[in-house]
């Protein structure tokens, strides 16, 4: 999904909602390849090649990252974990792992 606040009409509209709608299916798509393991914005941004036709090189800007992850969290697609990791600005991220039934948690009797 496309957050119009720039108010962009017509064909530029049409073209950045595709656009945002393809860097969901990627991410996603990275998600479902990698399903016991949990990413930073950044380490999506970094691993996943968004255009094969470029072999990797573009890369959306890091705000489009944020607001396709949690476009697939708020749809149930992904899960914020309670793990965090270093950033590349040197803060803690949180990170997302695919949603997934995991079973039951098993409790640790003391």
């Amino acid at each position: 999904m496309y957050h119009n606040t720039n108010q962009e009409e017509g064909s530029t509209l049409i073209a950045s909602q595709v656009q945002a709608k393809t860097q969901e299916d990627h991410i996603y798509a990275w998600f479902k390849a990698h399903p016991d393991k949990a990413y930073t914005p950044f380490e999506v941004q970094q691993y996943v090649n968004f255009n094969g036709d470029f072999n990797g090189k573009w890369k959306p800007p890091i705000t489009s990252i944020r607001r396709a992850i949690t476009n697939l969290e708020q749809q149930g697609k992904l899960e914020k974990t309670s793990e965090m990791r270093l950033g590349a600005h040197g803060k803690q991220n949180h990170t997302w792992r695919l949603k997934i039934d995991r079973g039951p948690v098993q409790m640790r009797l003391v």
